[in-house]
């Protein structure tokens, strides 16, 4: 397959350049995808997840968000968004690459697909901008965190001591050091990711992955998580926007499958009429990057074809 084609976008935080992807087939598409990926890592490692939708006849997108992959300049921006309201800022930039998107293809069924910290900015993303969506896919997420709150609190009083820049060592320790737990024999500390131990490596070696956020970052992505959290924010939802919640049942970011079956609920409770969750038993963290990423790919194009009008 092709390159992906690479074009820019100025940020809503009007100053940094956004860099994006775009894979198009070679009939004319059936709809469009638009990626959002996680924490720290870039859109490069969606390629495998983009040349399947491709061939299923999807055109696919996708940025790196700040402070992430090319759009990260230096390697002081990573993770880092912004002084005051980065996360603001993620939410808008994926709102301005779907508009330059659906210029490109207008017309075209336009789906949103989130993973990990991307759920957390699409969930976001749709209870602001999810009218005409065709449809909307939530990988890897998260449900409700107790130490939110705290986490906020802590990275504040960082950040209010100009350590805002800082990576948050201290805070990532609090955060990530029980992925691990439930894996036998840990060897790596990247185990949670999947449990194909060829993704490891390369994670690993890649100088613009698995780095720490800085103090400011992670305060962004605390408040990204809670301002999804509970029934305030499923209310926001368009009722009959059709979504996808797929997850590992092994996923220490989803609580083991208990994080998405609260999204699960507070959206059926909201009365979002077409939801549907689908757990992968013994699945981790990155569906797209597990053994079993080919059942995975089949069952998100079955439900794209289903919603493509």
């Amino acid at each position: 397959m092709e390159n992906p084609q690479e074009y820019t976008f100025l940020s809503s935080d009007k100053k940094t350049t956004v860099y994006y992807s775009l894979w198009i087939p070679q009939k004319e598409p059936v709809g469009l995808v638009q990626i959002c990926h996680g924490m720290a890592e870039h859109m490069a490692r969606y390629t495998w997840l983009a040349e399947q939708l491709v061939a299923h006849g999807y055109a696919v997108c996708g940025d790196d968000h700040l402070g992430h992959g090319r759009t990260a300049q230096a390697k002081e921006d990573l993770g880092y968004f912004g002084e005051q309201d980065g996360w603001l800022y993620l939410i808008e930039d994926e709102h301005r690459l779907r508009r330059e998107m659906e210029s490109q293809f207008p017309g075209l069924p336009y789906f949103l697909l989130g993973h990990s910290m991307g759920s957390f900015i699409t969930r976001n993303y749709v209870a602001q901008y999810g009218e005409g969506l065709a449809g909307y896919i939530c990988c890897g997420t998260s449900g409700p965190n107790p130490g939110t709150g705290l986490g906020i609190l802590l990275t504040s009083i960082l950040c209010a001591m100009g350590k805002g820049r800082k990576p948050g060592y201290f805070v990532n320790r609090l955060a990530f050091s029980s992925y691990n737990s439930r894996y036998e024999n840990p060897q790596t500390g990247l185990e949670w990711l999947s449990r194909d131990q060829s993704v490891y490596l390369p994670f690993a070696n890649d100088k613009k992955c698995n780095f720490i956020f800085t103090n400011a970052g992670f305060r962004d992505l605390f408040r990204l998580l809670r301002n999804v959290t509970g029934r305030k924010w499923s209310h926001h939802i368009p009722k009959e926007l059709p979504i996808l919640i797929l997850s590992g049942n092994m996923d220490p970011v989803g609580q083991y499958g208990e994080g998405p079956k609260k999204v699960d609920a507070w959206l059926r409770e909201a009365g979002v009429q077409d939801v549907t969750l689908k757990l992968y038993p013994g699945a981790r963290h990155e569906l797209h990057n597990e053994l079993n990423r080919d059942e995975v790919v089949e069952n998100l194009c079955v439900w794209l074809l289903d919603h493509t009008k």
